[in-house]
């Protein structure tokens, strides 16, 4: 599998003058190149040293500490992109499995990639995408052109998400 050519999202996104519109193009790019449900993509932003919720929906406004107790807070502070295809083997916060249900009931986070936002001082948020499952058999594990495909999605998130 190829990297995926992101050019017409980042064209979407750059004309685009509504700040929640961009975020759901972003959003929809994301659940689309990962062939996840949009309740499986989450778009945090950076804002008086906690990550927010922006996607999805029924976690909006809810918070996240930037701290290594958290893979989102670990992903931003260390500026690092993080792949765990073990993730129910890592303690972690399971904002996910309680917050955010689908129809045929809660199912555990199995696999996550967490990519820092970039932005020119740092960091500016935190996207994740993750593969639910009642073990991590029935979840896919994440390969290096999904750590690529994210890492260009984070990109454009940086250069057009809040500008």
């Amino acid at each position: 599998m190829g990297q995926i050519d992101f050019s017409e999202l980042r064209k979407k996104i750059a004309v685009e003058t509504i700040a929640a519109e961009r975020l759901q193009l972003l959003a929809n790019g994301m659940t689309e190149s990962f062939d996840l449900a949009p309740e499986d993509v989450t778009v945090m932003a950076e804002s008086n040293g906690v990550l927010i919720f922006r996607h999805p929906e029924a976690l909006a406004k809810s918070t996240v500490p930037i701290t290594s107790k958290s893979v989102a807070g670990q992903t931003f502070q260390n500026n690092k992109v993080y792949v765990f295809n073990n993730l129910s083997e890592i303690q972690h916060v399971e904002v996910f499995e309680q917050f955010v249900q689908r129809e045929g009931g809660v199912l555990p986070v199995q696999r996550m990639i967490s990519c820092p936002i970039p932005g020119k001082n740092g960091p500016k948020g935190v996207l994740q995408v993750c593969r639910k499952g009642k073990s991590r058999d029935d979840a896919d594990p994440f390969t290096r052109a999904d750590t690529d495909t994210i890492i260009s999605l984070a990109k454009i998130a940086g250069a057009y998400l809040w500008k």
